[in-house]
């Protein structure tokens, strides 16, 4: 673009900065570059200006030449914190900036003053200036980090130093100032500041907007030199811009960017126009963040007095009526400033600087009166100034005086104190009048909380008053014997309030604010208020008087906040709570419920992962589940299969009639009661036929399948039954070839297996357990029938009926009894009728019955066997199987004891009884017992008739349908049920063990799984079978809601089996050695099955249930009472955040500061380059006191002081030791950014030294280093530390907190330790290696440390004589060569000091592992410190209990006794979850500092906590740590690995001092128990703040609507005495009460209104829903694609349904595709609705336009809108509110009214202002 237009003369561009400039934060829609461009020397400045196209999108607003331009250099913008801000604007997402927290849902958790998506703003309080380095400064009175309150402080000397100023002026730029701007440069420059020299800096922001080409050009820049100032000024451009400039926000920027703005100081505003984003809004609402009010707030609490000049011009017309211009006059007197107005007359500008700025510059006001009428008045002065000066605007006089200046309406006098009883004024019309007096004493008034109890006392809690916020006056005072205070509004009719007379604080004057008031304040007028102080001088005891300004604010009415329902929850009918939907609870529905095992997700992504759901299962709520690995199930029971397995060797020929009779019976018996329910059937033969001749034999064995009975019978007829001579038979291969068969119908199927010989497989268990698994997990019981076996050849030794094959406790046997079956022995009942007989019994029990309960007694004799119910009124059996053919009884009796009338047996077969108890009723229990003469085993089985059939298997994971329908032992796992039934209503499954005498009961209710999933119930709780190789029996109970009146009830014994280990095989990972299990860590058992559980836990179906806060799978996680997650960060960086500087200034210390102020400069750089913000310390001690310097976050204001502090010193002593100690106490006060590093540099030792024991108390809580560097008076070859105690104690307080002690040369040694060294101080955030050898000039010490991967850089102190030398230092690396000098930096090299830094970027290998230093001394001792900079940042704490994560940063230590303390340790989150790098041991030594030995305390192994609860992931066994005290020190080690096995180690200092309890007492573990649950912390000094309260410590900043020590108290609404209506209008109103509205809303959804059309529905719905016993109905319209008038449908109040209608018909209604009007709507309306209704409609309706488009038609609209109010309802108001500042003028057009637009301010404007300035407006008549 510079190419064309500068063509054949254009060269070269340089872009060298570049910055967004906007309105706000939130609109910054202006690119500014800066740059160099390099043209033919022809084009003069004047020629390249006009090639500049001033309505383009291009346009320069400065233009210079480089030399007069020295910001720039190096090809960037030297010290422009705005420069390249585009990585601020659009953060990478995911990353937190000023230690944000980042969430696992990837959001950030902001520190407490900082906010923004990624915490990346600063929130500055009291009209603090942020900065780019996490530092607000703060305006005088308040040294915190954001300019919150404090308790009691001192002030530093320059807490209150007004006397530097700063000059600020704001220009706007637009081409009609050519000529104000002109007359301000010439006048400025020639006759103003050449002739005043009391300013620090000079302050320049020039403006100007064009809507037209969409740019808003602010910027502001502060200069330290008058010529660079005035530079800036001349090289200034002008350009066509719009009718209204932003000078609300070019005045904001200044005032709130500044940083090295100075308070008291003066700004002078110069513009011919009407400021744009002037809302016209009520400045003393608390809650409103308009630019005004923003303003109004940074004038008082930075004591700036705004004075503006305007003027007008023929190029643009300016609306004198206008808010934007009416706007100048209140912030003048908001400010104590002033207003000029110069109309047309420029030239006036340049007199106005010459003549009167000179009076308007930084001075004291003595009175002040505005828009006083009255023809005559006298004042009288009560002040002791030699003179006044007084400012008189208007036409107005002083009598008998001449005004020493006048220009135009301003006159201005001097008036001596001879004069001040009566000062006559005499006035024609309306004047306003300022006295000035010269600045006698300092004074600063402020306000303070009242404190209650215990609580701290607050040192100043704000410049400013909230109405109802009970505080009292304080004030800083210089020199002030007495004084009292008033308050009055700065209304003529203003009420004057006492507030009594001043008190020192604390008696001796303590605290910032060294007064306060004794009378408090509760109420005051709203709006700006006058504090009137009148003091007396303590030196010359004159009396003065002087006035400030304070805001009397409205509190912010919580009454007033809509309570807004989430999740779908909707308010009550009163609305005074909200009723959830069934899936969430909370006071405001926003805690959801979790299903299944989830729990409430604290870090949800949006609002559909709300839950942490178990695997298997999702949803919102984890209500859903899907089943992955679904396997093919059969459950279909509908028909049954009937299986025959028998021999086919003729020594079972004989019993084929029987069979097949019985068979026949069966079918026939079957088919008429239950026709076609016995539907197929199989036959499986087995031989084992041996050849007589070779007596070789061979197994067969053969299935056939049958769909027909008769074709079935006839092939057990058909089998040609060949004889064998084998002595046994494969009858367990056939069983089991049956069992295996893939047929349909296979569940639940009826067998009869006929054996009549012994079984080859007889000594295989693994056979007899397969068939027993396939039998149970397909619920088919094995009926078993033994058999005399029919062959003339065979031994009789072969029958299964001899040697007690046929007995009940064989293997055989045992088959039909663990599977559910029976046996019938013809060994001993040999009819064969019976087998006909048990067909017969088996017909009975064959058609749906279903076991409700079946055990198995030792002994058949029991009277009390169980309690059982039954479903339903259908069949119901009880089956005994015995293996005697003893009678037995059966007992059935209720709950009274009753016998029931029971028949006998029903079954002809000997050995098995059935009986029919179909006459028992459902629903009721009865007890079922057994007699028999019989004391052997029998099965007990009651069952009866039902289709509900549970079939189970089992689980690992509720994402798996089943993995097995059989359990492996062992191994818990998950029941899943299929339940073949639907029920109309759910159904709720319970499973339980049958027995629940156990202490390892199972008992647990089903969750309905997904459609996906077969087995439809899953169980949460696990289940592990008890016996290898065994059945098992669990027992499900089904309820179901019939009705609401009768629930059904279904009990069911399911069978499983309890697969044991393979012969040889251990679980779990264990080793057979000599067939026993060897088992590893954490298990135990036979087969290594058993969990060990620690802490307490108890196993519970082989799982570990742990006590509260212990966790997995053995309990070997301790976990947290709760987590303290703001420690759970990825702190890789560390750095110390306050820098303290203790430095001595006599006239001992001259040398020594003579390298401080030489160096500092270049230390603060380099740590604030690298580093971030700081906050800086500065106090100085001498032989008699110390002096409190400064504290300040800006780095060139802390150089500037810190030099001219330490060029004078502050006695004249030498010799003489100095006041260290109080030094390092007053330093304590200011370590406010933690944690904090101290220098204290001496050359004389510690004159207070017997203080080191209150410091050291107080030094933990601090959280401190403090480094000694001790510079003797005169240089001595290697320099060493006196023996004196007055400076070993010294000494001692650096060694104990982990800080340096330094003896070194003043001059060059001195210098490369504060340059090269001191800034690598600031981060290095480990000790590695900390050795004192007593004499090391003997023989080299070697010391070795290891130095881990993650190291950045490390470095090696070594301090002694002559450590320099060469041949006897060396390092070596950590493969153990010798590190050359070239690879290392030698910070420090002095012949007693040595500190070498070595860098990772130095080596290319053998970086990591265990490194090596050797040092000799050439006499004395020899001590080596190894200080790491890493990210493996390990921090330790201390705790009473295992389960705390608040832990201290102190040991309990007590001075009496020894305590009991569990450390603790951290691991930056991401380093200890994914690079497993781990900590393994510490260990606890008493060490002296200077001493060789060390003593052992205690060693341990760390114990690994849960990482989901805990933060601090590591903590040790219990610890005893033994009374000590001073000299000892406490020293820990701690030690791990890193990813690739390299060692960790870090020391940790203490002293040895118990902790020293603010709020609270010390108990006998040396921890502070908090007097009250108000406080917490290692001290309880944090004051625990409610409602959202902030603090940084003791002291809570409350959010508005709440006061109180804690913010425990709530402002409550009341009436108004006044309050400012509309721009400038001030009336008695009432606060809205018992008072009804009306409003017509028209919504925008033209295509740009769309956008905003959830803006526009909040501020419907919070007009709607007010609070109180405001009464709002409302009619919504709304224009689109159409026009929308909800059929003009009034909403009348608290009908809350018809108004959700009405809001989703806005919603639903189609988007226009362009621009609206809303001249149809409004046309018709004047025929639909008749505004003359008052008791509908109100006397003042308001018809409302939300307007975010270029509505057309606004002049009809509006001539419509005025017919309607003349013809209806003459108090109907319009009004608009625009979303977009390039719409306002279309809402003016639209209401005919600039103070009836409300200019909607993203990220500023709150709902509830809107609602509130409606109803303003609505209250006017």
């Amino acid at each position: 673009m510079f190419a064309l237009l500068f063509e054949s003369n254009f060269k070269l561009l340089e872009i060298v900065d570049v910055e967004l400039s906007g309105l706000n934060k939130d609109s910054l829609n202006t690119v500014i570059f800066t740059g160099q461009i390099f043209i033919n020397n022809i084009l003069k400045r004047s020629d390249i200006i006009k090639k500049i196209n001033k309505n383009g999108s291009l346009s320069i607003f400065r233009l210079s030449n480089p030399s007069q331009y020295s910001l720039l250099y190096n090809g960037r913008i030297k010290n422009n914190y705005n420069s390249y801000i585009f990585d601020d604007q659009y953060l990478t997402f995911g990353t937190c900036k000023n230690e944000g927290i980042l969430l696992p849902n990837n959001t950030c958790e902001c520190k407490n003053y900082f906010k923004g998506i990624n915490c990346e703003e600063i929130v500055c309080l009291n009209s603090g200036i942020p900065t780019l380095n996490e530092r607000c400064i703060c305006p005088p009175g308040f040294i915190s980090t954001h300019c919150e309150p404090l308790t009691l402080t001192q002030p530093t000397e320059y807490s209150f130093d007004f006397n530097e100023k700063s000059f600020i002026y704001v220009i706007n730029l637009r081409d009609s100032m050519t000529e104000d701007v002109q007359n301000v440069i010439i006048n400025t420059n020639n006759n103003l500041l050449n002739i005043i020299s009391t300013f620090k800096n000079f302050i320049l922001t020039t403006y100007v907007s064009n809507n037209d080409f969409n740019f808003n050009f602010i910027k502001t820049n502060t200069f330290t030199n008058v010529n660079e100032f005035i530079t800036a000024l001349e090289t200034v451009t002008f350009i066509y811009g719009d009718l209204e400039q932003p000078t609300l926000p070019a005045i904001y920027n200044t005032l709130s960017t500044q940083k090295s703005m100075k308070g008291r100081s003066n700004m002078f505003v110069y513009c011919d126009s009407v400021s744009s984003m002037s809302t016209g809004y009520n400045i003393t609402q608390i809650a409103t963040n308009s630019f005004e009010k923003n303003i109004t707030l940074s004038t008082i609490n930075w004591g700036i007095k705004i004075y503006f000049s305007i003027t007008s011009s023929n190029l643009y017309q300016i609306n004198k009526s206008a808010d934007g211009f009416l706007v100048y006059e209140r912030l003048a007197k908001a400010s104590l400033g002033q207003f000029f107005d110069f109309d047309s007359s420029k030239n006036n500008v340049g007199l106005f600087i010459t003549e009167i700025i000179p009076f308007l510059l930084p001075m004291d006001i003595v009175d002040y009166g505005t828009e006083i009428s009255q023809s005559t008045f006298t004042l009288t002065l009560n002040t002791s100034d030699v003179s006044v000066n007084i400012i008189i605007i208007g036409d107005g006089q002083i009598l008998n005086h001449k005004p020493k200046v006048s220009l135009l309406s301003i006159s201005i006098y001097t008036i001596n104190n001879t004069d001040f009883n009566s000062i006559n004024f005499q006035c024609n019309g309306v004047i306003n009048y300022y006295i000035f007096a010269k600045t006698k004493n300092i004074i600063v008034p402020g306000f303070t909380v009242i404190e209650e109890g215990n609580y701290p006392e607050v040192d100043i809690y704000s410049y400013n008053l909230i109405n109802q916020f009970p505080m009292k006056a304080v004030m800083y005072g210089y020199n002030i014997a007495t004084s009292k205070m008033t308050i009055q509004s700065n209304s003529q009719n203003g009420k004057l309030i006492d507030l009594g007379t001043s008190i020192s604080r604390n008696n001796q004057q303590q605290g910032m604010f060294n007064f306060i008031f004794n009378i408090p304040i509760n109420n005051c007028l709203v709006g700006n208020n006058i504090i009137n102080i009148q003091y007396k001088d303590s030196i010359s005891n004159s009396v003065y008087t002087r006035k400030f300004l304070t805001l009397c604010q409205i509190g912010y009415d919580l009454s007033k906040n809509p309570i807004i329902c989430q999740n779908g929850g909707n308010l009550t009918s009163e609305g005074s709570k909200c009723l959830c939907t069934s899936d969430y609870k909370g006071n405001f529905c926003e805690i959801p419920l979790c299903y299944n095992g989830g729990s409430v997700n604290r870090y949800p992504i949006g609002t559909n992962n709300q839950c942490i759901c178990i695997n298997g299962f999702y949803g919102k709520h984890c209500e859903k589940s899907n089943c992955q690995n679904q396997q093919e199930s059969k459950f279909d029971i509908s028909h049954k299969t009937f299986s025959i397995v028998m021999a086919n060797i003729s020594s079972q020929a004989y019993l084929v009639p029987s069979i097949t009779n019985a068979i026949e019976k069966y079918i026939n018996l079957s088919s008429k009661i239950n026709p076609n329910f016995v539907n197929y059937f199989t036959l499986t033969t087995y031989s084992n036929i041996s050849d007589i001749v070779t007596k070789n034999s061979k197994t067969y064995v053969n299935t056939l399948q049958f769909t027909s009975s008769d074709e079935f019978i006839r092939n057990i007829k058909g089998n040609k039954f060949p004889f064998t001579s084998a002595t046994s038979q494969n009858s367990l291969e056939g069983l089991i070839n049956s069992l295996n068969l893939s047929i349909t119908y296979n569940r639940k199927r009826i067998i009869f297996w006929f054996v009549d010989q012994n079984t080859i497989e007889d000594e295989n268990n693994l056979l007899f357990e397969t068939a027993q698994k396939i039998a149970i997990s397909n619920e088919i019981p094995i009926n078993i029938i033994y058999t005399q076996p029919f062959n003339l050849f065979t031994n009789i030794s072969t029958s299964i009926c001899q040697n007690d094959k046929n007995k009940y406790d064989s293997k055989l046997s045992q088959l039909a009894y663990t599977t559910g079956g029976v046996i019938l022995d013809l060994c001993i009942f040999q009819d064969l009728n019976n087998i006909q007989n048990l067909f017969t019994t088996f017909e009975q029990i064959s058609y749906r019955v279903e076991n409700i309960f079946q055990t198995t007694l030792q002994q058949c004799n029991n009277n009390q066997i169980t309690k059982a119910s039954f479903s339903s009124n259908d069949k119901k059996f009880v089956l005994i199987n015995s293996n005697s053919n003893n009678s037995l009884t059966l007992s059935v009796t209720d709950t009274n004891s009753i016998q029931q009338n029971i028949g006998n047996s029903i079954s002809n077969t000997p050995n098995i009884f059935l009986y029919d108890i179909s006459s028992l009723q459902k629903n009721n229990d009865y007890i079922f017992g057994v007699s028999s003469k019989n004391q052997d085993l029998c099965i007990f089985t009651i069952m009866e008739e039902s289709d509900i059939v549970p079939f189970i298997a089992f689980t690992k994971l509720a994402s798996i349908d089943y993995n097995d329908t059989i359990l492996n032992f062992g191994n818990p796992y998950h029941p899943v049920i299929h339940l073949s039934t639907a029920f109309q209503n759910q159904p709720i499954i319970e499973l339980s063990d049958v027995s629940k005498i156990s202490t390892d009961v199972y008992d647990n209710i089903g969750t309905l799984r997904s459609s996906s999933c077969s087995y439809d119930y899953f169980f949460n709780s696990q289940y592990s079978c008890k016996v290898t190789n065994s059945p098992f029996y669990l027992t499900a109970t089904i309820k179901v809601n019939i009705s609401s009146t009768e629930t059904f009830i279904a009990q069911r014994s399911i069978l499983s089996y309890c697969q044991g280990p393979s012969i040889g095989e251990c679980l779990n990972g264990g080793i057979i050695n000599n067939g026993t299990c060897i088992c590893p860590y954490n298990y135990y058992g036979k087969y290594c099955e058993k969990l060990l559980c620690y802490n307490g836990g108890t196993s519970i179906q082989n799982q570990c249930q742990c006590p509260t806060n212990y966790f997995g799978k053995f309990c070997q996680y301790i976990g947290c009472d709760s987590i303290d997650y703001k420690t759970l960060s990825d702190v890789n960086k560390f750095s110390y955040n306050t820098i303290i500087f203790v430095v001595e200034n006599t006239f001992d210390s001259i040398n020594m500061n003579n390298d401080l102020t030489k160096n500092i400069e270049t230390f603060i750089n380099t740590i604030s380059q690298y580093n971030g913000g700081k906050e800086f310390v500065l106090i100085t001690v001498d032989d008699i006191n110390n002096k409190n310097i400064i504290v300040t976050p800006n780095p060139s204001q802390f150089i500037d002081i810190f030099n001219k502090t330490l060029s004078t010193p502050s006695s004249s002593s030498t010799g003489q030791h100095v006041t260290t100690f109080t030094g390092i106490d007053a330093a304590i006060q200011y370590a406010l950014y933690k944690p904090t590093i101290i220098y204290v540099f001496t050359n004389n030792g510690a004159s207070d030294k017997n203080n080191i024991f209150k410091i050291s108390s107080k030094i933990g809580n601090s959280y401190l280093q403090i480094n000694y560097i001790y510079v003797p008076k005169t240089n001595t070859p290697s320099p060493s530390f006196p023996t004196s105690t007055n400076f070993m104690y010294s000494q001692l307080i650096s060694y104990g907190t982990g800080g340096r002690y330094i003896a070194i040369n003043y001059g060059n040694d001195l210098s490369s330790l504060i340059t090269n060294y001191l800034p690598s101080t600031v981060q290095e955030d480990a000790i590695v290696e900390d050795k004192y050898i007593s004499d090391s000039s003997q023989f080299p010490t070697k010391i070795f440390f290891p130095v881990e991967n993650q190291t950045d850089w490390f470095t090696i102190s070594i301090l002694g004589k002559n450590v320099n030398n060469q041949n006897t230092l060396k390092i070596f690396n950590g493969n153990g060569q010798l590190v050359l000098p070239e690879q290392y930096e030698a910070l420090v090299y002095t012949s007693g000091y040595v500190v070498i830094k070595i860098q990772k970027i130095a080596f290319t290998q053998n970086y990591y592992g265990q490194w090596k230093v050797e040092a000799q001394t050439s006499s004395g001792s020899l001590r080596i410190q190894v200080r790491i900079t890493s990210k493996i940042f390990v921090k330790v704490g201390f705790s009473e209990t295992e389960t705390n994560d608040f832990v201290n940063r102190l040991p309990g230590i007590s001075s009496t006794s020894s305590t009991k303390n569990y450390i603790t340790a951290n691991l930056p989150y991401n380093i200890f979850m994914n690079m497993n790098v781990f900590l393994e041991s510490g260990r606890i030594y008493s060490t002296i500092m200077d001493k060789e030995t060390t003593t052992d305390i205690s060693m341990f192994n760390f114990n690994l906590r849960n990482p989901d609860t805990c933060s601090f992931q590591y903590i040790s066994p219990q610890i005893t740590i033994p009374n000590m005290g001073l000299p000892n020190i406490i020293m820990i080690q701690i030690n791990g690995q890193d990813q690739y096995s390299q060692s960790i180690q870090r020391l940790f200092f203490y002293i040895p001092t118990p902790i020293n309890c603010i709020n609270g007492v010390l108990n006998n573990n040396g921890f502070c128990n908090c007097n009250s649950l108000d406080f917490t912390g290692l001290d309880c000094g944090t004051i625990v703040c409610k409602n959202g309260g902030t603090s940084d410590g003791s002291i809570c900043y409350c959010p508005p609507g709440y006061w109180g020590n804690l913010c425990e108290k709530k402002l409550s609404s009341i009436s108004l005495t006044t309050t400012t209506i509309g721009p400038t209008v001030t009336q008695t109103t009432s606060s809205f009460k018992t008072k009804k509205y009306f409003g017509l809303f028209f919504c925008d959804k033209s295509s740009d209104g769309i956008n905003t059309i959830e803006n526009q529905i909040n501020i419907i719905n919070a007009f709607y829903n007010l609070e109180g016993n405001v009464l709002t109905s409302l009619l919504i319209e709304s224009e689109g694609q159409d026009s929308f008038s909800n059929n003009y449908t009034i909403v009348q109040p608290n009908n809350n349904n018809l108004f959700d209608v009405e809001i989703q018909n806005v919603r639903q209604q189609k988007v226009a595709g362009g621009d609206i009007t809303f001249l149809s709507l409004v046309h018709n309306n004047q025929g639909n609705i008749n505004l003359s209704n008052t008791n509908i409609y109100t006397k003042s309706p308001g018809n409302i336009f939300f307007i975010n488009s270029f509505i057309y038609g606004t002049s009809d609209t509006l001539s419509t809108l005025n017919n309607i109010k003349q013809s209806q309802n003459n108090g109907l108001k319009f009004l608009a509110i625009v979303f977009d500042q390039k719409y306002k003028k279309k809402g003016i057009e639209l209401t005919g009214d600039e103070t009836s637009v409300y200019l909607y301010q993203n990220g500023t404007s709150q709902t509830n202002d809107i609602v509130t300035w409606i109803l303003q407006k609505l209250s006017l008549p």
